[in-house]
């Protein structure tokens, strides 16, 4: 918890700076504008350190209630306009990244916030962040989506996004457009696609373990008949000299 509070401490700080820099900022100014430019990257790394430590924390060493005063403080922050405003748009980039999806699952306040924000943006700017985080080309094994939990995450979140079936009225008014949510169907399809592949790749491998582990069986078994063949043969030469030199 130590290193998420220090994390989120260097976000607040990153944030100040960007806000600072947008108050300064003039178009012609270059300067100006590559310091903003500065501060805004600073606030995305500041904000994906926070959710990949999140993502990567074992269950076990982030208490319950840790867990919720966490969420609830990265939730003001983005409930608040001016905070809120900066750090949108690097929210929904974080979707573009598949190691995030459990940190979502385990920050509710954070996840509605960025559900919100989805609901706000056209639906073609949906369809390229899930793109790519899942690649339409469901065929070519993806590094970032390499476990079966992260497939799991991945659909509870992406669902979760479309509203799951509920009414606008129960979505505090912020409804997605059909099209957007037919993009997040359509990822939520490659992801299921994703599942079907490590299913397939852990079933070859446990037969191929299992073959494998005949095969080794049988060389040693090979081997063993081979050595007493041996042994047996040695003792008949053996005997034979015996018998030989007996005659003689």
């Amino acid at each position: 918890m130590e290193v998420i509070r220090v994390r989120l401490e260097k976000l607040q700080a990153c944030l100040k700076e960007q806000i600072s820099a947008e108050t300064d900022a003039s178009l012609s100014d270059e300067h100006a504008r590559k310091r903003l430019d500065e501060a805004k990257a600073k606030s995305k790394a500041a904000l994906m350190d926070i959710l990949r430590e999140i993502s990567s924390t074992e269950k076990s060493c982030l208490a319950l209630e840790d867990r919720k005063a966490l969420d609830h403080e990265l939730y003001m922050i983005l409930a608040d306009q001016e905070t809120g405003n900066t750090l949108k748009w690097p929210l929904i980039r974080s979707l573009e990244h598949p190691y995030c999806y459990r940190a979502f699952l385990g920050l509710p306040e954070v996840m509605e916030q960025t559900r919100k924000f989805l609901t706000t943006i056209k639906a073609a700017k949906v369809e390229e962040i899930l793109k790519e985080c899942i690649p339409l080309d469901t065929t070519k094994e993806s590094e970032e989506i390499s476990t079966f939990d992260t497939c799991v995450w991945m659909e509870q979140v992406l669902s979760y996004m479309t509203g799951d079936g509920k009414r606008k009225k129960e979505l505090d008014g912020f409804a997605m457009s059909t099209q957007s949510k037919n993009h997040i169907r359509a990822a939520i399809n490659r992801v299921k696609s994703r599942q079907d592949q490590l299913k397939s790749s852990a079933t070859s491998k446990i037969q191929n373990d299992s073959t494998q582990a005949i095969e080794q069986v049988a060389i040693i078994v090979d081997r063993d008949v081979r050595v007493l063949d041996q042994e047996r043969e040695t003792r008949r030469s053996l005997d034979l000299s015996k018998l030989v030199g007996n005659e003689r």
